[in-house]
C-alpha cells in the first residue's frame, strides 16, 4: 500500500487504462511518433520532448494564445507555455505579423541589422545582458538503455543565475573543481532509464 493509501496494482491498472485510451484517441500522434522515431534523435526535434508521461508525444498542429491543437483535432489549455509563449502567448498578431514581414527580408544573414541594436537597447533598459554561463554537454551512452543528452553549468560562472535564456537551473548548476593539472573535473552521477539504445547519427558524412 502506497503513502495516499492506494495500492500499487491499482495505480498501475489505472495507468494502462490511461495509456490505451490515449493511444485510441490520437491515431495520428502515434503514426508521427513512430514515423519520426527513424529520422529524429529520440523521435523528437529535442530529446526532452519525450520526457513527457504520455505513450508518445503530441504532436501539435497549431497553437493561438493559451492554447493549442493537436494533429488528431484535440483542443488544449497550454499551461506549460514553454520559451516565448511564456512571455506572450502563442502567436499573438503583432509578433506573428513582424516575423511575416521580416521573413521576407531575410533571417539568417549571419550578420547584424539595426534591429539587433534596439534588441540590445531593451535588454540593457532592462538591466540584463547576452551572455551564457560556461557549461558542457554529454551524450551518454549504455547498452539496455535509453540514451542521455544533457548539459552542465559552471555554478561559478558569473552568469550562473542570470543566464539569457533561463537554461542554468537547479541540479544542471555544477562545480567544475580543479584538477592540480592546470585543468578541471566534473564528478557527477547519472542514471540512465532502460529501453532501446538509439545513437544519434550525423546526417552528414
Amino acid at each position: 500500500m502506497t503513502a495516499s493509501g492506494i495500492s500499487p496494482s491499482a495505480v498501475e491498472t489505472f495507468a494502462a487504462r490511461e495509456r490505451e485510451r490515449f493511444l485510441a484517441r490520437n491515431p495520428r500522434s502515434v503514426a508521427l511518433a513512430e514515423r519520426a522515431r527513424h529520422s529524429l534523435y529520440g523521435g523528437v526535434p529535442m530529446h526532452w520532448m519525450a520526457d513527457w508521461s504520455t505513450p508518445v508525444p503530441l504532436f501539435v498542429e497549431r497553437a493561438r494564445g493559451a492554447r493549442f491543437y493537436d494533429v488528431d483535432g484535440h483542443e488544449y489549455i497550454d499551461f506549460c507555455l514553454g520559451d516565448t509563449g511564456t512571455m506572450f502567448g502563442h502567436s499573438p498578431e503583432p509578433i506573428a505579423r513582424a516575423l511575416a514581414e521580416q521573413g521576407a527580408n531575410g533571417l539568417t544573414t549571419m550578420l547584424p541589422g539595426e534591429d539587433a541594436v534596439v534588441c540590445g537597447e531593451l535588454l540593457a533598459a532592462q538591466n540584463r545582458h547576452t551572455m551564457r554561463p560556461a557549461h558542457l554537454h554529454f551524450l551518454v551512452v549504455a547498452p539496455g538503455h535509453k540514451v542521455l543528452a544533457t548539459q552542465f553549468f559552471d555554478a561559478e560562472d558569473p552568469h550562473a543565475h542570470d543566464d539569457v535564456v533561463f537554461g542554468a537551473v537547479g541540479s544542471l548548476l555544477r562545480r567544475f573543481e580543479e584538477d592540480g593539472k592546470g585543468g578541471f573535473r566534473l564528478d557527477v552521477e547519472l542514471r540512465l532509464e532502460p529501453g532501446e539504445t538509439r545513437v544519434p547519427k550525423c546526417p552528414i558524412p
